[in-house]
Formats: C-alpha cells, sequence, structure tokens
C-alpha cells in the first residue's frame, strides 16, 4: 500500500513538474528592427492624424504631449536628464527595456484618451493596441501606483492627461472658442443645398 500511494506521488510530481516547466511562448516583436519605440508610437499618431479630421492645433498639441510623455518616461531612467512633467527618477540596471515600455504605455494611454472620439477612432484605436501587441506590451495593464516601466508610463500618461484638462485649450468641451458667434446656421453635410447669411 505504501509502495502504491509513494509511487501514485512520484507520478503526480513528474506531471506537475512537466506542467511547471513548460514556458509560454516569448513573445518577439514584430516592429522594424531600425524604429526606435518613439518613432514606433509617433508613425501611429500620425496615422490617427491622416484618418481624423484637419485640426492642426489639436494635432500638434497631440504630437507634443506624446513627445513631453515619451522624453518623461526616457529621462526618467537617465541621472542627469529632466522631465518635462513628471520628474521621477527610477534606477535600472539595464534602462533601454524600462524606458521603452514606459515609454509605450505613456503614449499608448494618451493616444486612446485623444482619439477615442476622433474621425477614424476604430481603426486608430485597433491601431494603437496593434502597436502595444507588436512591442510586446499588454495594453490591459492600468496600475499606475507602483515603480514598474508600465506603472510609472501610465502614470505619465494621468498627469499629461489631467494637464490637458485645464491648460487652456478647452479639450473637455472639444476645442470650442467660447467667443466664436457663427454667421452661418450650421451646416447638415447629409442635406443637399445650404442657406448661407454672409
Amino acid at each position: 500500500m505504501v509502495r502504491r500511494v509513494s509511487a501514485a506521488v512520484v507520478a503526480l510530481a513528474v506531471v506537475l513538474s512537466a506542467c511547471t516547466s513548460s514556458s509560454e511562448p516569448v513573445c518577439e516583436r514584430t516592429t522594424p528592427p531600425e524604429w526606435s519605440v518613439a518613432r514606433v508610437w509617433n508613425e501611429a499618431l500620425l496615422d490617427a492624424i491622416r484618418r481624423d479630421f484637419p485640426a492642426p492645433t489639436v494635432h500638434s498639441r497631440n504630437l507634443f504631449h506624446v513627445s513631453a510623455a515619451m522624453w518623461d518616461a526616457w529621462a526618467a531612467y537617465d541621472p542627469d536628464a529632466t522631465g518635462y512633467l513628471v520628474t521621477e527618477k527610477h534606477d535600472e540596471r539595464e534602462p533601454t527595456p524600462a524606458r521603452e515600455e514606459a515609454m509605450s504605455y505613456a503614449a499608448y494611454r494618451i493616444l486612446v484618451h485623444r482619439y477615442e472620439d476622433a474621425f477614424g477612432a476604430d481603426e486608430s484605436l485597433d491601431q494603437f493596441d496593434a502597436t502595444m501587441e507588436a512591442l510586446c506590451f499588454d495594453r490591459l495593464v492600468t496600475d499606475a501606483e507602483g515603480d514598474d516601466p508600465a506603472e510609472l508610463g501610465n502614470r505619465i500618461a494621468a498627469t499629461v492627461i489631467e494637464r490637458g484638462r485645464t491648460d487652456g485649450a478647452r479639450e473637455p468641451t472639444g476645442y470650442d472658442d467660447p467667443d466664436y458667434a457663427p454667421v452661418n446656421p450650421a451646416l447638415v453635410v447629409a442635406d443637399a443645398g445650404a442657406t448661407v447669411e454672409d
């Protein structure tokens, strides 16, 4: 009886060992190898701009905020660089992977926030998701409280997004101009003809 129990325990241990030793497939990046992570995200942003309606000041603001966020993530792992909005410092033995991860989460969160209601949003959001996947980062990681690169990136994005609500661009109200009163009635694009006062 003892031998049967011992044999069963050994067999179970072998099965458990086989299950735990099987490693999951390692993700390999599928972005152009000559592109930096900043270039990857800038290309995704430029594609979203091409899809959206022309709005030069809005799009240039988005380019600036994404660039500033990626700079803050890069600077966090450099002893001499100073961030623009977020000036945290983190020490990593291998700073490049940490930088790329923090930069990606910061860019991703800002882009999703800024383009979720834009023209072509479905395609742009799909591209942002695909970019995270191509860089081997889990877009479902949303924590912003710790010191991991993803958490730092999410925190930088939250800082940029919050600053954008009060920077005078009037993002929460669709970048409207409070002093502008149109002379002509609103144009209904789906209807034929237009009434123009001036």
